[in-house]
């Protein structure tokens, strides 16, 4: 059990990888079945975690392309249910260099799931400016662990480990808190993966768990784009994620994530907007 009283679902369960397994198809394209234990939703409605789409087309970009995505505007259009075949379609400009214009085309069949625009690659120039600095936090062993089973299922809290450092995160039926914009957390893969630029993808849709600190009860969001600038790949260790809900109108929710490596050094910015949804059984 954890400090919340739910249970820890990746507590005595064999570390599995939180990635889509690539296979190449025809042309520059990749394949991935949606494997159950990557769903998240509640039953009768389960489909495939939002970030795990995003982090198969940073993955089919970087083998296709050659470089790794530094930007990465995502627009989602439908779900993948659990079991479907999802195919990544990647087409780049012709100019060659060491950035690359790319887009990708993630699809079930038919029907389209993403539309992925990006930049691949970067230059080699010295110039650098460390950015905004880790805020003062205490480290992860100093943070209580907390559970995401009631925001995002039982099957992305078997892949990932979390530590709270400042909001909360509903606990129990008839959760309330007092409206706060800010929810930072430690969080790393269970499996022990470096925080490479998918798996930073996956974090970056981990900003509907500000939704709820923000709202002042249980709540959640639908993605309906997906924007993520990544500034460096990380360690096989704790990265520290800063939420800021910036906005709630009009049954849309605005919000931006920075990701920071334990030393501060700054991995990744990702920005959503969801559609506001409350979450059953609240």
């Amino acid at each position: 059990m954890t400090e919340t009283g739910l249970p820890d679902a990746g507590a005595d369960t064999v570390a599995q990888s939180p990635l889509l397994q690539l296979a190449p198809c025809e042309g520059e394209s990749w394949q991935a079945v949606a494997e159950g234990r990557l769903c998240v939703g509640y039953p009768g409605s389960r489909f495939l975690f939002g970030g795990t789409i995003v982090a198969g087309c940073a993955e089919a970009i970087a083998r296709s392309v050659g470089l790794p995505p530094t930007v990465m505007a995502v627009q989602f259009f439908s779900k993948v249910e659990p079991e479907e075949t999802i195919t990544f379609a990647v087409s780049q400009s012709a100019r060659k260099g060491r950035i690359r214009q790319v887009q990708v085309h993630a699809a079930v069949g038919p029907r389209p799931v993403a539309e992925v625009l990006a930049v691949a690659g970067s230059r080699d120039d010295a110039e650098a400016w460390p950015g905004r600095t880790r805020p003062d936090v205490p480290p992860p062993e100093r943070c209580r662990p907390v559970s995401i089973a009631r925001l995002m299922s039982s099957n992305l809290q078997a892949l990932f480990e979390l530590r709270l450092v400042a909001g909360a995160l509903p606990d129990r039926p008839g959760w309330t808190c007092e409206r706060a914009g800010r929810t930072v957390f430690w969080v790393r893969s269970r499996d022990g993966r470096p925080a490479d630029r998918p798996l930073l993808a996956i974090l970056g849709d981990f900003l509907a768990l500000g939704i709820s600190g923000a709202m002042g009860h249980t709540a959640s969001g639908t993605s309906l784009d997906n924007h993520i600038r990544f500034i460096a790949d990380g360690p096989a260790d704790w990265v520290l994620c800063e939420i800021e809900m910036i906005a709630i109108a009009d049954g849309l929710i605005h919000g931006r994530m920075h990701m920071l490596a334990p030393d501060g050094a700054m991995l990744a910015i990702a920005s959503q907007t969801m559609a506001l949804r409350q979450a059953p059984g609240g």
